[in-house]
């Protein structure tokens, strides 16, 4: 329904407060000049209510509308721009219900009948622009049956529910039904145009029935599907407009069952397997895209992984290896390399990472060690460089560092040290350059710095000391000549400049003095 296409910019809204509602009358319009109008109607407590008019930009009406709390509730009536009138129909809070007529642009009737509580109801009467009578049918909610049809001359085509329903358009016949008993029955063919097949196959007794083909418009076959009483059930393949096999299986009353194959455009297969019930079923593999090269292998038990899984590479070395149970990861997981030696291994339960896990380089060599639980790491991890010396050690609680970590430099040498807690630096840490000379060292609080920080130049003079509180400076600064006194002090707060600051000479003279009041400098 055009209601729904309220988008535009609200151009007027005029609001009254009525017994606690708040009702409010909506104008859109299609130009920003507000003088072309949209639509009209009033909004009750934000749902549309009432009358609601809809106009075509030419001006002339589309559409009118009841609505009650903001459905469709009353007559509905639906112009052409022409201004005759296309459709008009009752609705029963979004139900459509009662009589319903359609009209063709020329003014004469189209269709006739009603509706029951959203469905189409006993007699229905369709005619041609002409006017002429194409068909009579009577409809239940379970089905509905064809008494006549006449073709655009006005000839008989069905006659007492037997015969051949023709669909025009135009002077192209565009479908053809054969009926029997007013059911559908026999032959179905319907074309694009130009006597081109788009779709054909058999009705019985008013159901799909037996083979049925569906064509491209350049006249390849789309999809060939068997039938058995209205359901899918047997063969099945579908094509690409080229020609080329897209998938082949098989249908069990309108599920997917036993083997398919699915492949692509080029005709590679890209994977393949069976379905028990639409589910998938039995081994199943996958393919790399444009190669015969397998991507991955393994069984499906009621559209689930079950059991051992295979993964390659591309060049066909495998990749990666493991068990998986009613559709989780569980057991031992192995990944390898491209030259074959191990990338990681460790074992899931239900899904998580558990226990012991290791990683290696591709040289072979250990790379990492720890523990998970529950998918979170947890214990002791300790790690390696590719020349076989310490990179890290520390434990780690429920997925956070926890406790006492060191870490180094490859060639040996101390990088860090110093203590987490859930996660976060606390307590005295010192760093060091690759040298093993000390770097800086103070303390942290909750992963902020705090106190007094002290930097090293690369050969151990102490550069500078510095005061933080909540990782932000605070507090006394002093800087000091290498291998000398101090060069100045100066002072923060909260990361701000603050107070006297005090440059010195080598000689330890003052010379000059900066006042600062937070962070702005004094004149």
């Amino acid at each position: 329904m055009s209601m729904r296409n309220l988008i535009a910019v609200l151009s007027l809204i005029i609001s009254i407060d009525l017994a606690s509602q708040t009702v409010v009358r909506y104008i859109d319009y299609y130009d920003k000049d507000s003088t072309i109008k949209r639509s009209e109607g009033i909004f009750r407590n934000g749902l549309e209510e009432g009358k609601w008019i809809f106009w075509y930009r030419s001006g002339k009406k589309m559409e009118e509308s009841y609505f009650t709390e903001g459905k469709l509730n009353g007559m509905v009536k639906i112009w052409y721009p022409s201004g005759q009138m296309q459709n008009s129909g009752l609705f029963r809070f979004n139900i459509q219900d009662s009589a319903y007529s359609s009209w063709f642009e020329n003014g004469q009737l189209k269709s006739s009948g009603n509706f029951k509580m959203g469905f189409k109801d006993s007699l229905w009467m369709y005619y041609y622009p002409n006017g002429k009578l194409y068909r009579k049918e009577h409809w239940t909610k379970r089905e509905n049956k064809v008494f006549e049809a006449y073709d655009l001359n006005g000839d008989a085509s069905i006659l007492k529910g037997n015969g051949v329903l023709k669909t025009w358009n135009g002077a192209t016949l565009a479908e053809s039904i054969s009926y029997k008993d007013s059911v559908k029955n026999g032959p179905f063919i319907s074309y694009y145009g130009s006597e081109q097949i788009n779709e054909k196959g058999e009705y019985l007794n008013g159901s799909r029935n037996g083979k049925w083909t569906k064509y491209y418009s350049n006249g390849n076959v789309e999809n060939e599907l068997n039938y058995i009483d209205g359901e899918r059930s047997g063969k099945a393949s579908s094509y690409y407009r080229n020609g080329k096999p897209r998938t082949a299986g098989a249908y069990l009353k309108n599920k997917k069952s036993g083997y398919w194959i699915f492949t692509d455009s080029l005709g590679n297969t890209f994977m393949k397997g069976g379905f028990d019930e639409n589910l998938q079923d039995s081994l199943w593999t996958y393919y790399y895209p444009n190669s015969a090269q397998k991507d991955s292998e393994g069984k499906f038990v009621k559209g689930k992984k079950e059991g051992e899984w295979n993964f390659w590479y591309d060049d066909a070395s495998l990749w990666r290896k493991g068990i998986y149970v009613a559709g989780v990861k569980d057991g031992l997981w192995t990944t390898w390399f491209e030259n074959g030696n191990k990338l990681q291994e460790g074992n899931y339960r239900n899904g998580l990472e558990e226990g012991e896990w290791w990683a290696w380089y591709m040289s072979g060599k250990k790379k990492d060690h720890g523990f998970y639980k529950e998918g979170k790491m947890d214990g002791l991890w300790e790690g390696w460089f590719q020349n076989e010396k310490d990179n890290y050690r520390g434990a780690i609680k429920d997925g956070l560092k926890t406790g006492d970590w060191e870490f180094w430099y490859s060639n040996g040498k101390p990088r860090e040290a110093g203590a987490y807690k859930k996660g976060l630096k606390t307590g005295d840490w010192v760093y060091y350059y690759k040298s093993g000379i000390k770097d800086n060292e103070g303390s942290y609080s909750a992963g902020k710095k705090n106190g007094i920080w002290k930097y090293y130049l690369e050969y151990g003079q102490l550069q500078r000391e510095m005061t933080y509180k909540n990782d932000k400076l605070d507090g006394k600064s002093t800087v000091y000549y290498p291998g000398k006194g101090v060069m100045s002090e100066s002072y923060y707060n909260n990361g701000k400049q603050h107070g006297t600051w005090l440059l010195y000479n080598d000689k330890g003279d003052v010379i000059k003095k900066i006042e600062y009041q937070n962070g702005v400098r004094k004149r």
